[in-house]
């Protein structure tokens, strides 16, 4: 059996020839760079398996209790097209499809600023991970340990500025809006049901 964790998986995709490699991304998430001003908390993702629920603080992972802590979550590495809600105009293909920098306030710029409130994310800390490190591990800390809830006021908790470039202008799609019909309907069952009557 194969007991080393794949990080970096092949996928295939639509309209592409081979299986393209997908890796996650250690931000909370791509479009989410400017967390702490506005009054959010975090920053990094803890980018590994295992309990999400006190995140931003202590040993905090990306998924549920009961994930291995080297699986590591594909944070923003898939798109779905919501055919449901809105007709999206572009393929998925393309290389520069919603990316981070793609909104109004960084149209035109490859390079985006974001923010995390100091932390080590992502840190193995399970005892049979021991001499192990992840791969996407964050530590935006000076002491290298894992900062604990400060409580209610974390205004002591250092705020960290980083890079991400994302090599290309992003871009955005266009679509085209559905209408619902939100009036008030019968049961289908009952208006079945009385004309069988």
């Amino acid at each position: 059996k194969n007991t080393t964790p794949n990080n970096n998986p092949k996928v295939p995709m639509m309209d592409m020839t081979g299986a393209k490699e997908v890796y996650g991304l250690a931000t909370y998430g791509h479009h989410h760079m400017a967390r702490v001003a506005r009054g959010l908390g975090g920053g990094g993702c803890p980018c590994k398996g295992g309990d999400v629920s006190t995140y931003p603080w202590g040993d905090v992972g990306g998924g549920w209790p009961t994930n291995y802590e080297e699986i590591v979550p594909l944070c923003d590495a898939f798109l779905i097209d919501i055919k449901f809600w809105a007709n999206l105009d572009k393929k998925w293909i393309e290389p520069d499809m919603f990316l981070g920098n793609a909104g109004d306030e960084y149209g035109g710029q490859t390079k985006v600023k974001y923010q995390a409130q100091a932390n080590h994310y992502g840190k193995y800390t399970d005892p049979y991970n021991e001499g192990k490190t992840n791969p996407y591990e964050l530590d935006f800390t000076e002491d290298h340990k894992i900062q604990e809830n400060p409580g209610d006021d974390d205004s002591g908790v250092p705020v960290v500025d980083f890079i991400i470039d994302f090599g290309v202008v992003g871009e955005v799609q266009e679509f085209t809006n559905v209408k619902l019909d939100l009036s008030k309907r019968g049961c289908l069952a009952e208006e079945e049901a009385e004309a069988e009557a």
